[in-house]
């Protein structure tokens, strides 16, 4: 395989490089494992604490009518509890962007804290404090209101998470604590603290001239983690091939339980892509041959006990691959392609099922394609076709279903919509209202068969003590305290956040977010500006 030269490239570009990193290339691995040194554990030294505190603007009316604003700066409790939530940050000179912020559990001393712009699905460990942002993993400590940074997602590193929100490993690619050499870390959390320390680049001699690993780019090294989180399966450049192309990068397997790393491939070529299958026996590998950009050339099939390898495919004219889904243990479904879900990027190509067993490649369907899913127990997909000219079964683009009991394409729709599997309610959903129903969403089946389905948010939101309850019909109602039920907002609340101790709740409606006292029903502005739908949050206690 070819490695070639470092080349700068649009930021579109770069994040595409960075989903579909390559690596190393297959070829026969020792027996034995090759076990790398690892260092003693170095406690992290980042560390991010709040900041500044900002306003809130508090208002008392009668429950019926909409509040008004009075701003009464208030400072943050240091006794908790507090609701931490996704919300926007006005910066400097104009600047919003999203944060995470902490208020009161009555919605006073609103603080913004330093994680990562753009949150997403904030997780809490209640015993450990371990909280997981989008890209971001960090340890809160609530009596002093501090937030040490595990690990933070930056365009230039990978990682990769196994367990839950209680322990697990971490892995990160990164530069070296003492050298500017990419290394593997393997953090322990809850504690943050450094399990062991791989290489993935090895460091030319000073006298060896020829030896050069510049051009060898972040995304140059792909990891993943078995589906038990007992092995870590990585690409790394630990040796200088003699080849006309440089280094290459070969496969390596870290086991959780005796910490040692084995080879699994070697050779002149890199590691494009790995995947495991889902009972973690094999190990998927695209490998790439003389080319500038992760384009996989072939894909294999490395097993994780014995070192067995079976080419499943080559590709003529290299190009990333992408599995969309398993079938089941021994087949999955592949395709070439930049991109699903973004019309703005290039389509993507061609649905081939892989058989690891047999080695045959069944096409489900050939050309391009702009979005697909899997509804993966009646093994059908629905795929949004790119079309130039009409062909048969496809004369114009749309929505089509097609299943590996009936390869016949089913047209379903025009392709405004893209659809996405739902699990849960076993529909291929779209963001399609129905057309009688407009509240509703339009949903079909593997069969082909519409229906109409609505929001899973519940109608009813009781206190934790079961002595209140907030109702949504028709307007936002309060019931409770042996009272008639009372309209609190005229809209359609969105979110409902009961206090741990039921004495008040958090009211997400028309894009603001209220906090709301009993048993004196008083509103309060905590937030204006907030996304339409349900905001990411958790309750933390002292």
């Amino acid at each position: 395989m070819k490695n070639s030269a470092c080349i700068h490239l649009s930021r579109a570009l770069t994040l595409f490089l960075l989903m579909f990193s390559s690596a190393c290339q297959p070829a026969p691995a020792p027996a034995s494992p090759t076990p790398f040194p690892t260092l003693p554990p170095i406690k992290p030294t980042s560390t991010d604490t709040i900041l500044f505190s900002l306003l809130t603007a508090t208002a008392t009316s009668a429950a019926t009518a909409q509040p008004t604003v009075t701003n009464t700066p208030a400072p943050l409790s240091s006794e908790g509890p507090w609701l931490v939530y996704s919300g926007q940050v006005h910066g400097d000179q104009g600047i919003v962007y999203y944060g995470q912020l902490i208020v009161n559990q009555d919605g006073t001393g609103k603080t913004q804290i330093t994680p990562d712009c753009n949150p997403d699905n904030i997780q809490e460990s209640p015993s450990n404090r371990l909280i997981t942002f989008s890209d971001t993993i960090y340890l809160f400590d609530p009596a002093h209101l501090t937030w040490t940074l595990v690990y933070r997602t930056w365009p230039s590193c990978y990682s990769d998470y196994t367990g839950d929100n209680e322990r697990g490993l971490l892995a990160v690619i990164n530069s070296g604590i003492e050298e500017d050499i990419p290394e593997l870390f393997i953090y322990e959390l809850p504690g943050g603290k450094i399990r062991d320390r791989l290489p993935v680049l090895f460091k030319c001699p000073d006298e060896d001239k020829s030896c050069y690993t510049g051009y060898l780019d972040w995304w140059s090294f792909e990891m993943a983690w078995s589906p038990n989180g007992r092995y870590l399966t990585f690409s790394a450049v630990l040796e200088n091939q003699t080849s006309d192309f440089g280094p290459s990068s070969d496969l390596y397997m870290y086991d959780t339980q005796t910490r040692k790393v084995l080879r699994l491939t070697s050779g002149p070529d890199s590691v494009a892509q790995i995947w495991w299958s889902p009972d973690g026996k094999w190990i998927i590998m695209g490998e790439l041959h003389e080319s500038s950009y992760p384009f996989t050339t072939s894909v294999w099939a490395v097993s994780a006990s014995n070192n067995e390898m079976r080419k499943l495919y080559s590709l003529e004219d290299g190009y990333p691959q992408g599995i969309l889904g398993w079938l089941d243990n021994r087949r999955f479904i592949v395709y070439n392609g930049t991109s699903l879900y973004d019309p703005l990027d290039l389509p993507a190509g061609n649905l081939n099922i892989v058989d690891i067993d047999t080695g045959e490649l069944t096409s489900l369907f050939e050309g391009s394609f702009f979005s697909a899913d899997l509804d993966k127990d009646d093994e059908t997909v629905a795929v949004y076709v790119y079309i130039t000219e009409p062909r048969e079964g496809y004369e114009v683009q749309g929505i089509y279903l097609i299943s590996t009991s009936n390869l016949k394409p089913r047209y379903m729709g025009s392709g405004e919509f893209q659809p996405e599997w739902d699990n849960k309610l076993k529909l291929f959903v779209t963001d399609e209202p129905c057309e009688n129903d407009p509240k509703g969403k339009r949903a079909f089946d593997y069969k082909g068969e519409w229906q109409c389905i609505h929001s899973s948010l519940p109608d009813h939101y009781p206190s934790p003590d079961g002595k209140w309850q907030v109702s949504i019909q028709q307007g936002t109602w309060l019931e409770g305290d042996g009272k008639q039920p009372v309209q609190i907002f005229e809209g359609n609340a969105v979110q409902v956040i009961w206090r741990p101790d039921s004495a008040g709740f958090f009211l997400l409606a028309d894009q603001n977010l209220y906090y709301v006292s009993l048993p004196q029903v008083t509103l309060t502005v905590i937030d204006r500006y907030m996304s339409e739908n349900p905001i990411h949050y958790q309750w933390f206690e002292k």
